[in-house]
């Protein structure tokens, strides 16, 4: 009879979404109906039977669509053994430590969870799949990226190894996250690797014997003999108090009970010196990709389906922060955002008990600081060699959801003609792009690109951009980084950037253009540009004066600009005063004036408060008669274009610098007193970066 009633609960949680229902998540410790109807579900066989090989699968397939050799890796590992009882009893007999019973339950879509040979051969495969999903716009290297992120906000929080400084890696692996650690802290004496599966310490000391190259694992694997893997249990660790200055869990508490991640921590930090730190990187359920998924608890389900204590870490982890800045050996929390749904934690180890908890995952606008890198998707891309010859003809393509966006369709060709004709294109979120295309000698005519952070971005082409519309664009227009496109007949209006930025040693040729009401007409970055503007071009209304129709570094002088019709009508209701301005854009009811007033603050460097004011000024269009459509949002900080590519580590900021391509699309985080710059880029890459790559 029980079986039949479970057998009943899955069919019905199956057709929910037939039947449009869902479930709200439940507050910790207060599970509603539906919450407990799925718990119920997911622990039936026959749920287990269709979520679990699911789960495996679409790890697979992820690894296999990105270039990951699963199955080449796997076989390779395979035939690395011997795999037997006695390398475990080798292991066993220097380690007193026995697998709890929480440890035995299924994880990953394995039977005996990581105590099986299967798991330890494929965990570093798995891990290269999770970072291709969470950095998509770097396939393989996706958990490059992907940890490099948890570097970069550990950095932000004044992680660090002292000279001779011991870490221990708890919860290890197979030994990726430690040998990362010994590449990244050369100046480090001595690292520990600690894992409970005696299966993967073994998989993890042979990988390092043997150092293979990519061209055979997943990666390329480097011994260190300052790196010890060992089996043990991070609840107790049998290592002496005060061994260590850093004690790295990167990935790992999701997978413990809430009662043991407290045990493990405290565990931390006995072993920490006065002084050392306690690096926590993780899945933040608070953050919005989350807390979209979680809403949806069938969506959930998949996931909760090969990791157990997945629900009951979700509910506990903002507890578990305030847990930690209250222990009597901590000296202070700080936490960050890694990226759009990761976490970074550093906690301090000291004498007293004025611990704070320092919570820096929050904008001044109460967003998340990070923005979610699973959604910068491309609707449609052409390239390889078929590419030159590719027409997209009479669509309407846009992109939707996601807060970083991508492009409606992208060319990455090295020559030929790829053609984009008579299609209308729009393009949400931050990086929302119409048409990004970079070599070649594309034809963009004839299009209505609206709705975009970015309209048009050409590196390196030829071709021509003929008889588009460009409208209502959050930033600029047209941005060309090299090459010489001829840009003819195009009629660009209402961006919150210049119409046109062209960078680099651009040698384009405008004729008979129509532009009116940007933040600029013509912005030429750095001296090495030569933009011919020929007969017919109209530049009208641009910024606040005539000098804002055409912005050239000193010398440079675009040919044929002074015989082009350049035009903007006196404003004298703009305010001097900057908290004047403020206010007006505050209490202003006109569309047409509120525009010019966002303008303005531009132009002034208050990017945050024409961001919010662009909300009043879609609402006040919305409401009137015959206004202009609704602009894109601009960006709420300043934005830069890559005009020279620049390959980092640089001096001063070593690995927290990044390397950034030719045409890079950057949003400015912070500048320090020296020049660097603070970027996130397109990429979803995140660090500094030299100024000479701005031009």
């Amino acid at each position: 009879m029980a079986r039949s009633k479970r057998s009943r609960c899955c069919l019905l949680l199956l057709l929910l979404p037939l039947l449009g229902l869902t479930f709200s998540t439940p507050r910790p410790k207060e599970r509603s109906f539906g919450q407990q109807l799925l718990d119920m579900a997911l622990e039936s066989p026959l749920y287990k039977m269709l979520l679990v090989p699911q789960a495996r699968r679409t790890m697979v397939d992820t690894a296999e669509a990105n270039g990951i050799g699963w199955s080449s890796s796997l076989e390779y590992i395979r035939g690395q053994g011997p795999w037997d009882d006695a390398v475990l009893q080798e292991l066993e007999a220097g380690s007193p430590a026995k697998p709890p019973s929480y440890y035995k339950k299924p994880f990953h879509a394995y039977d005996t969870g990581n105590l099986n040979w299967e798991a330890a051969f494929e965990q570093e495969l798995a891990s290269r799949a999770v970072g291709a999903r969470n950095f998509p716009a770097f396939g393989k290297d996706g958990e490059d990226a992907f940890r490099a992120a948890f570097d970069n906000a550990l950095a932000s929080l004044g992680a660090a190894v002292p000279d001779g400084g011991v870490i221990v890696d708890m919860g290890c692996g197979t030994g990726i996250s430690t040998r990362r650690l010994a590449a990244r802290f050369p100046n480090a004496s001595r690292l520990i690797g600690l894992d409970l599966s005696p299966y993967f310490v073994a998989v993890g000391r042979r990988l390092m014997e043997l150092e293979p190259e990519a061209g055979n694992w997943v990666t390329d694997v480097v011994a260190d003999k300052r790196v010890e893997l060992r089996v043990a249990d991070a609840e107790s660790t049998g290592l002496p108090d005060e061994c260590a200055t850093t004690v790295n869990l990167c990935l790992v508490i999701h997978e413990l009970p809430p009662d043991i991640t407290r045990r493990v921590c405290a565990e931390a930090l006995r072993l920490l010196k006065p002084g050392g730190q306690l690096w926590i990187t993780e899945m933040d359920f608070s953050a919005p990709g989350y807390v979209q998924l979680r809403s949806n608890p069938l969506l959930f389900a998949l996931i909760r389906s090969t990791e157990p204590y997945l629900d009951e870490y979700a509910d506990s982890t903002e507890e578990l922060f305030r847990h930690l800045a209250e222990l009597e050996p901590v000296e202070s929390v700080r936490l960050t955002a890694a990226t759009g749904r990761h976490f970074a934690v550093v906690v301090t180890k000291g004498r007293g008990k004025e611990s704070r908890l320092d919570d820096r995952r929050w904008d001044e606008f109460g967003n998340y600081v990070v923005e979610d890198t699973t959604k910068n998707q491309t609707a449609l891309r052409l390239y390889g060699p078929g590419a030159h010859r590719a027409m997209v003809r009479n669509l309407r393509v846009e992109v939707y959801g996601g807060e970083q966006g991508g492009a409606a369709v992208e060319i990455d060709a090295l020559e030929g003609e790829a053609a984009v004709v008579g299609c209308y294109l729009a393009a949400e979120g931050t990086w929302g792009t119409c048409v990004w295309a970079r070599g070649g000698s594309p034809q963009i005519v004839r299009n209505f690109v609206a709705r975009a952070r970015w309209g048009v971005v050409l590196i390196g082409t030829g071709g021509r951009v003929e008889d588009n519309s460009i409208r209502g664009l959050g930033e600029a227009g047209l941005v060309l980084v090299g090459g010489s496109t001829w840009v003819h007949r195009n009629h660009i209006a209402d961006c919150g950037g210049p119409a046109v930025l062209a960078a680099m040693d651009c040698k384009a040729v405008l004729q008979e253009n129509d532009i009116r009401e940007c933040l600029s007409g013509v912005r030429i970055i750095g001296k090495q540009s030569e933009i011919q503007m020929r007969p017919g071009n109209r530049l009208l209304h641009n910024g606040l004066c005539d000098e804002h129709q055409v912005e050239a570094p000193p010398g440079v002088i675009p040919s044929g600009s002074t015989a082009t019709v350049r035009s903007c009508r006196p404003y004298p209701f703009l305010p001097k005063d900057t908290q004047e301005l403020l206010r007006r854009m505050r209490t202003c009811r006109e569309h047409a004036e509120l525009a010019i007033l966002m303008r303005s603050a531009r132009r002034r460097g208050l990017l945050a408060q024409a961001y919010r004011a662009n909300r009043r000024l879609t609402k006040l269009r919305k409401g009137a008669h015959k206004a202009p459509p609704p602009r894109a949002s601009p960006a709420k900080r300043e934005v830069l274009v890559v005009a020279k590519a620049w390959d980092g580590p640089g001096t001063g900021f070593g690995q927290q610098s990044i390397s950034v391509e030719l045409g890079e699309l950057c949003e400015v985080l912070r500048r320090d007193a020296s020049g660097w710059i603070l970027v996130s880029t397109s990429r979803q890459a995140r660090g500094w970066c030299s100024p000479h790559a701005f031009g």
